[in-house]
């Protein structure tokens, strides 16, 4: 996946979420975005600030969409 300066219009960075990142959700209180990869069926949990990868979760076959609740405190795939 890719971070793309939007004032600039180049990459800063290339980040590591699978094969085939197929929906993201951003937390806009944390820090954290969140990847469902279709291919390995994982969540990867990235820091916005750091770029770096926060953790990985098994979620079940193939996840196509990403949702925080309201109250964000679960996130729905």
């Amino acid at each position: 996946m890719s971070v793309v300066d939007l004032d600039r219009h180049i990459v800063v960075a290339t980040l590591s979420v699978g094969l085939a990142p197929s929906a993201l959700a951003l937390a806009d209180t944390d820090d954290r975005l969140y990847v469902a990869d279709l291919n390995s069926s994982d969540l990867v949990v990235l820091s916005v600030r750091s770029l770096q990868t926060l953790g990985q979760v098994k979620v079940g076959a193939a996840p196509t969409g990403v949702a925080i609740g309201r109250r964000r405190t679960r996130l729905c795939l």
